[in-house]
């Protein structure tokens, strides 16, 4: 599998046998909210081993944005696409796949109500992902990593697990 380094997840792999703090991170993001009125209502500037980035995210014109950036459940989307698209890429690679192209869609319905104020619906009721993998392997092992993938992929987790949720506000 191309793309996938498994020397570096192999040799932090022995690295934490021997260390398990290593396996703990703590991830951080922080968002801004931008009081120009020309600009997408909010940023964020996220730092990466090699680089640093700048996010913007808008919401929709109908939720009061103004539709210039994508809107956060895009994101949300993005980034468990994004997490199980990587897991199943690392486990393919483990597995000694052949596959030629690799992407994954994922999609949500939204019910607007709850955010509205209009009711206590559920805002999503499902999520789907959609692999799409152009490969002359084996259908069984395809699947095979998709299942670990499932199990593996900290995005799914986050989704079918609950997690405590704690926010805090402070007043500067």
């Amino acid at each position: 599998m191309k793309n996938v380094d498994l020397k570096s997840v192999s040799k932090f792999i022995e690295d934490a046998k021997k260390d398990e703090t290593l396996l703990r991170r703590e991830m951080k993001v922080k968002v801004i909210w931008n009081f120009d009125e020309n600009s997408p209502q909010m940023f964020s500037e996220l730092q990466f081993p090699k680089g640093k980035i700048k996010l913007e995210c808008d919401g929709a014109p109908f939720a009061g944005g103004g539709g210039r950036a994508p809107n956060p459940i895009q994101f949300c989307l993005f980034g468990m696409a994004s997490c199980f698209l990587g897991t199943f890429a690392a486990i393919a690679a483990e597995h000694n796949l052949k596959i030629d192209s690799l992407e994954v869609t994922a999609e949500n319905e939204v019910n607007l109500k709850r955010p509205l104020g209009l009711s206590d619906d559920p805002v999503v009721e499902k999520i789907k992902m959609t692999i799409e993998v152009k490969s002359d392997e084996p259908e069984e092992k395809i699947n095979l990593v998709k299942e670990i993938a499932m199990k593996r992929c900290p995005a799914v987790y986050c989704i079918t697990n609950p997690i405590p949720l704690e926010i805090d506000v402070s007043k500067k």
